[in-house]
């Protein structure tokens, strides 16, 4: 496995696949780039820094509430690039790059907010290196290598601040072998074999502390055999057999403590699956649950803070799925979702601290299919204040400030029903509004741009002409209205031309036509 091109590699995997379930011909298109669907409501779109294709790829959740998006395959090998997602700005931007290029790696939150990926492909072979990402630094560094190349592995942080990596696929096949990786000393060692190898199957953290694979390929069994992992001896133990036995799955741990595994691939003439179902770590039992509304092989799972479980795209019978549905561990049926997600595999599903699903690539090209935020229960209040609402009249445009909390949102801005901010003297409705899937909220209020008082410097006659000169805000426009009789209309006065600005901030006017005039008044307004 250590020749040809990446695609080849793949292909090579993908035919294991397709051995495994004896000619479920959808599995070829499992490494093709798929057509994309348009997302619809209570989505939205991130920006993102990578034109590269990238599939199975890692994503995972920094303390800060941020989203580490490590590149798996490129267009045409694998690659080494990073991103950060900001949920609060919504972008992503660049990341300081691996030092190994490596796909199908785990990626790991350890306790001390570092991440750590490990094993994978890389462009010569399967790894047996790691290595850990800072965000502190924002570097990479290399810690210690497995003792076996692997790919195709799980890894599980563990109460005691271990990462359990267990089975996956080494050089000759599959994997037996368990490795523990101790953040204090940066080593592995070995922590006892499984009953039977498993590749691309599912590990869960259960409440007391136990690790349990579930299915995924082994060479004795099928893909039915689970076991479970006990941190306290090291050592391994059988945990029955899924009803259906299935590989390329979810595995979720629900609140009430047991474990939902939904759809893949099954065994045999299986195909695609819709059925899921649920372990009991109490009685060691799987027992069949509602069965989903769409059969999907490699959707993504995500326990959301409602207790229910969102399951999102993968590949169906028909081709790449954008449909989700909502799992209730209270009724154990499953919900189609009336938006949609783009379709794709081999995605990755990351909770964000505000409760929102950030759904990453796939298959997909990052230029034209950005990664999406999905929230589950629909766009989340959030507040805006208005600051500058009253501005004085210079003859530039005039716009306010807004803030929102949570803060940093982008907000939409008009005035009087226009994007435009207004010039000119006098008071305008402000409609400020945030609406980008993941947040909502309107507020309304008016601005007043008002002329700076006229401070009059006095009134002088020149060749039998009035004039008067005043101050006022340098390099505005003023015109001059006039009339012999104070009580007359405004609209009566006579408009008597523009003053001329004869140095910053004052203004001068001549009135020569009211020579003998024995009274005038005059008003002042700006542009």
């Amino acid at each position: 496995m250590k020749t040809g091109t990446l695609t080849d590699r793949f292909s090579r995997a993908a035919q294991a696949v397709r051995t495994v379930v004896r000619g479920a011909g959808a599995l070829s298109l499992t490494f093709l780039l798929p057509a994309l669907a348009l997302a619809q409501e209570n989505t939205q779109s991130a920006n993102v820094v990578s034109s590269d294709p990238s599939f199975y790829h890692t994503s995972t959740r920094l303390a800060d509430g941020r989203v580490l998006m490590v590149s798996g395959g490129g267009k045409s090998s694998v690659v080494s690039s990073a991103a950060i997602y900001d949920p609060v700005a919504q972008t992503f931007t660049a990341a300081s790059s691996l030092n190994v290029p490596r796909v199908q790696a785990t990626a790991t939150l350890l306790g001390n907010g570092k991440v750590l990926v490990v094993g994978g492909y890389g462009n010569n072979g399967i790894l047996a290196s790691a290595e850990i990402y800072d965000p502190a630094t924002g570097n990479w560094s290399l810690t210690g290598s497995l003792a076996t190349p692997r790919w195709l592995h799980t890894a599980t942080l563990l109460p005691n601040g271990k990462v359990l990596v267990a089975a996956g696929a080494g050089a000759s096949g599959g994997l037996t072998s368990s490795e523990l990786y101790d953040p204090s000393t940066g080593t592995w060692s070995v922590s006892g074999y499984l009953g039977s190898t498993h590749w691309m199957h599912t590990a869960t953290l259960l409440p007391n502390g136990n690790v349990l694979i579930a299915g995924g390929y082994n060479d004795s069994d099928g893909v039915g055999l689970c076991e479970i992992y006990n941190p306290n001896t090291g050592s391994w133990s059988g945990a029955g057999h899924l009803n259906v036995p299935r590989l390329q799955h979810t595995a979720t741990l629900l609140t009430n403590g047991l474990v939902l595994v939904a759809g893949g691939v099954g065994y045999g003439n299986l195909g695609y699956l819709n059925s899921a179902e649920l372990y009991n770590p109490a009685t060691g039992n799987w027992t069949i649950t509602g069965s989903l509304h769409v059969s999907r092989f490699n959707p993504v799972a995500t326990i959301l803070t409602n207790g229910q479980v969102m399951v999102a795209g993968g590949m169906g019978n028909s081709g790449n799925l954008s449909s989700v549905e909502f799992y209730n561990p209270v009724t154990g049926a499953w919900t189609l979702a009336g938006s949609a997600i783009n379709a794709g595999v081999n995605q990755t599903a990351t909770l964000l601290a505000g409760g929102q699903v950030l759904i990453a690539s796939g298959f997909s090209d990052l230029a034209s299919a950005s990664p999406q935020v999905f929230n589950p229960a629909g766009p989340s209040p959030v507040a805006i204040a208005l600051n500058n609402l009253s501005q004085t009249y210079d003859g530039s445009a005039k716009t306010v400030s807004a803030t929102t909390s949570p803060g940093g949102l982008p907000v939409t801005v008009t005035y009087n029903g226009s994007a435009v901010p207004p010039v000119n003297a006098g008071s305008y409705l402000v409609v400020a509004s945030v609406n980008n899937g993941s947040y909502q909220g309107t507020v309304t209020n008016s601005m007043f741009i008002g002329v700076a008082p006229i401070n009059l410097n006095g009134l002088t006659r020149v060749n039998g002409g009035f004039r008067f000169t005043f101050t006022n805000s340098p390099g505005v426009s003023f015109t001059v209205l006039g009339a012999t009789d104070v009580s007359t209309p405004a609209n009566g006065w006579s408009n008597m031309g523009t003053a001329t600005e004869v140095s910053p901030g004052v203004y001068q006017f001549t009135d020569y036509a009211t020579a003998g005039s024995p009274r005038r008044f005059y008003r002042v307004a700006a542009l």
